[in-house]
């Protein structure tokens, strides 16, 4: 009998094995390392300097600023800050929390595979997953670090949502009524729901909205926010998948309450991250957001895996990057294909002959089978042409997102069937021959994905000396800071270097509409210039994260403008001197302009927040109240109940 402690010291194991090339070689150069390295170093220096949410990166685009995290789920940063404060460098930082998602996605699967299957095939389910050929895709090829974090939540999500189901069909049913008085108890039952006068009416909604707040409801509360918090293309797949499982698992009779137990809990996780979403839905259309789609490449419709199925001409995709995930997407198919044969084989062996025994949990391992099919589909042109008849489809990007689902499914489905093999001793040498034979076949699909992901890690791109050079280069960035940029050279794809000098350049689908510097920019701006190119009675008082204090003498008669060396953006307010907040100018290419009328000025520009980020961070307050009240009542309650 395997020990928890035991199961836990193996996973380790197995996430030190996954860890093992990044521990060996560095962080490995992928497509987004520039972008990792220089959000993680701005979102640990500013969070360590004061800012507990800096929306605004003030190094990014050649200290011009950037918008990344009004819009970028801020979770895959916020990863890296403990192991910062714990001493690590910045590559460490990100390989520590790395290893950190792993053991999320790992204990989650574990968690969850250990109530329904035996000790040892749960372990191997977390190993499986964390060894997942797409999710070390995802570490070590596209450095998607959202992605990485958004599937490791995903089983504590589907556990859940489980545990708040199974406690709606534990709750005792209402007492039937006996048949003298079941007529007209009925409709005193109804009169008294349907009337908004009845005294007792108000009284049960209440009761019925705070239990609501169970704890299972207060977990599937917590994992779902963090997952909106990690990425948004993979909440968007997971969450339309996920839409029909309450349903699916609940008892006749219990499914409209697991609806509103379970959809309840997702509406107050939305409630709970509002400063974040909210921005993120209203203040899209202030930047460049549009850039995204550029390209036909970045359709997803585009991008199919498989395509000319239904005119029986299948074509593998031509892309470079995408031809290197169809072997993943062969074992994944694979597997979701042979459960499904297996499934049929019983629910049809049960219907028409009724020898077959049905497994436990097969209506759970349906969903699975389902969510899978579905991910896979959405790949090829099965269900591709649902991209075009859906905008928001579209905002996925590529088609093989939808590879986070059998990520978490494949290994479930794995777990399964393996635990119904070994579980099933039939008597005839037949069906004991089959029986060894499917044996054989999963443990043969186990070790090409292991293998999968193993090669995966090993192939990947390391360049230990320049990522050794960005770390040390961005010690020494401080606010303020110019810079003598170009000319330089290009470093790690984006940004730019020249001696000790780094310039950070951030994704313009982020800047505001009006922005058009140019990055590298054209000249050298002051941190403080007059529209006519001098500096003459401008004085720097203060120049700190999200905001900037000078004084500005105007010796003319008329109003003059000063430009600022940063970005605008609808969140930049100015005061001057103790007159009231308004929004700033911006000059023609985009920084921020302020207009001086004649004599000595201070002036604070100051980053205050777009209406849609103080109106998210009201309700996210609001909401995050109501959810300690609840938390608190409940542990009052507890306690009092011991001395009753």
């Amino acid at each position: 009998m395997i020990r928890p402690w035991q199961s836990w010291l193996i996973l380790s194991a197995v996430i030190l094995i996954a860890t093992a090339p990044m521990l060996e070689r560095s962080y490995p150069i992928t497509h987004s390392t520039h972008f990792n390295l220089s959000w993680a170093l701005q979102y640990q220096y500013q969070f360590f300097a004061g800012q507990a949410y800096p929306r605004w990166l003030e190094f990014s685009n050649f200290g011009f600023g950037n918008a990344t995290f009004v819009f970028y789920p801020p979770l895959c940063m916020v990863a890296t800050l403990p192991f910062r404060a714990l001493g690590l460098g910045l590559v460490g930082s990100l390989i520590a929390s790395m290893a950190l998602a792993m053991l999320v996605f790992g204990g989650g699967l574990y968690r969850y595979s250990d109530r329904l299957f035996p000790r040892w095939i749960a372990i191997l389910v977390a190993a499986l997953g964390i060894l997942s050929p797409y999710f070390l895709v995802d570490i070590y090829q596209r450095g998607s670090l959202g992605e990485v974090w958004a599937i490791a939540l995903l089983p504590w999500i589907i556990l859940a949502t489980e545990n708040l189901v199974e406690r709606v069909n534990s709750e005792p049913r209402p007492p039937v009524p006996t048949e003298a008085n079941s007529n007209q108890d009925h409709d005193l039952d109804n009169d008294r729901d349907d009337s908004p006068e009845s005294p007792t009416s108000w009284r049960e909604r209440l009761k019925t909205g705070i239990t609501l707040l169970n704890r299972p409801s207060l977990e599937l509360i917590f994992s779902y926010s963090l997952l909106v918090l990690s990425h948004l293309p993979t909440l968007l797949l997971f969450t339309l998948v996920w839409l029909p499982f309450p349903p699916w698992i609940a008892a006749p009779g219990r499914r409209r309450k697991a609806l509103i137990y379970c959809y309840g809990a997702v509406f107050l996780s939305f409630c709970l991250t509002a400063y974040y979403l909210i921005p993120v839905v209203l203040d899209g259309g202030s930047v460049q957001l549009r850039a995204l789609y550029s390209s036909a490449d970045y359709l997803p419709q585009n991008r199919l895996l498989w395509s000319g199925i239904w005119q029986l001409r299948p074509q593998l995709t031509q892309h470079w990057f995408d031809r290197g995930l169809i072997p993943l997407w062969g074992l994944f198919i694979t597997v979701t294909l042979a459960a499904a044969m297996a499934t049929g084989v019983i629910t049809w062996g049960q219907r028409w002959w009724g020898k077959l025994r049905q497994p436990r949990h097969l209506h759970l391992q349906g969903y699975w089978l389902f969510a899978s099919a579905v991910g896979l589909g959405m790949t090829t042109d099965l269900l591709g042409w649902l991209y075009e008849r859906t905008y928001i489809l579209q905002g996925i990007q590529f088609s093989w997102r939808w590879l986070a689902l059998p990520s978490v499914y494949v290994p479930l489905l794995l777990g399964y069937w393996l635990s119904h093999s070994q579980g099933h001793q039939p008597q005839h040498p037949l069906r004991r021959g089959a029986m060894a034979l499917m044996m054989g076949v999963w443990v043969m699909v186990i070790l090409s994905q292991i293998i999968q992901g193993i090669v995966i890690a090993e192939r990947a791109v390391y360049d230990p000396s320049n990522i050794a050079q960005f770390a040390r280069l961005g010690q020494s960035k401080t606010v303020p800071e110019t810079y003598t940029l170009p000319p330089g050279e290009p470093f790690l794809h984006w940004h730019w270097r020249r001696g000790q000098q780094l310039a950070l350049v951030d994704v313009y689908e982020y800047r505001a509409k009006w922005v058009n510097l140019e990055m590298p920019p054209p000249n050298e701006y002051p941190l403080l210039i007059w529209q006519d190119g001098t500096e003459e009675g401008l004085v720097r008082d203060r120049w700190g994260l999200g905001e900037r204090v000078f004084s500005a003498e105007n010796t003319t008669v008329i109003s003059q403008a000063v430009e600022l060396r940063s970005l605008d953006y609808p969140a930049w307010f100015v005061r001057l001197d103790e007159g009231a907040w308004r929004r700033v100018d911006h000059t023609p290419d985009g920084r921020i302009q302020v207009w001086i009328p004649p004599g000595l000025h201070q002036v604070t520009v100051r980053y205050q927040g777009t209406f849609a980020e103080q109106f998210g961070l009201m309700v996210s307050r609001v909401t995050a109240l109501l959810l300690l009240i609840r938390v608190f009542s409940n542990l009052i309650l507890k306690h009092r109940s011991r001395f009753v």
